[in-house]
């Protein structure tokens, strides 16, 4: 079987899988790696055709519905788009939208300005009470990509994040930023639905 057809094979099996994302059915990319073999004349890389199945399926919009409870960070589920997280400022709660990423995106969207927007307000809102404290912005990454692309590319959407707030008049001595890369996911099956879940930004005030 030629390179050309075993590729080709891949990726139909890969884009047939995304079409049950939406229905939240598990997608296995060892399932599309068993399908592969090497040809005998041709070398084949299947950590290649893997990545492409991989980016053929994360390239599927997803709605984030379901946020992992058991979570250190304890993120709690708000509404049926985006992943928050709350934190206790002198006994009151604040609640915060996550920023969600496409793959390999660290800006942010005329979508997450909405949100970021939303964010500020509500800290702006309890620092008016008097309240000290610093802003965490903790950057997260799916697994595709390697340890230090993903370290690297967490730490920037933390940055992006801080560079908005700092637009909108809070002071950057009280934000602090920091990257998990791969290391911190709030999903942990082999999923689009899920790497998308874990490409985020996420808000913590800590007194």
């Amino acid at each position: 079987m030629s390179l050309k057809i075993i590729t080709i094979a891949a990726i139909s099996l890969a884009i047939m899988l995304s079409g049950c994302a939406s229905k939240q059915e598990v997608i296995s990319f060892n399932d599309i790696n068993k399908t592969v073999k090497k040809d005998e004349n041709n070398s084949i890389s299947l950590n290649d055709i893997n990545k492409t199945a991989q980016e053929v399926i994360a390239s599927e919009r997803i709605i984030t519905t379901i946020t992992d409870s058991s979570s250190q960070n304890k993120n709690n589920i708000i509404d049926n788009t985006r992943n928050t997280t709350v934190s206790n400022v002198n006994g009151e709660n604040v609640t915060l939208k996550s920023i969600h990423f496409p793959v390999d995106v660290y800006s942010l969207s005329e979508d997450d300005l909405l949100v970021t927007t939303e964010n500020a307000n509500k800290i702006k809102i309890i620092s008016s009470k008097g309240d000290t404290f610093k802003i965490k912005l903790e950057g997260d990454c799916d697994e595709s990509g390697s340890d230090e692309y993903n370290y690297a590319l967490g730490l920037k959407r933390a940055i992006s994040v801080k560079n908005d707030l700092i637009n909108r008049g809070i002071n950057a001595d009280r934000i602090v930023t920091f990257s998990y890369g791969e290391s911190n996911p709030i999903c942990k099956e082999y999923t689009a639905e899920c790497f998308s879940k874990n490409r985020r930004t996420d808000y913590f005030l800590l007194p």
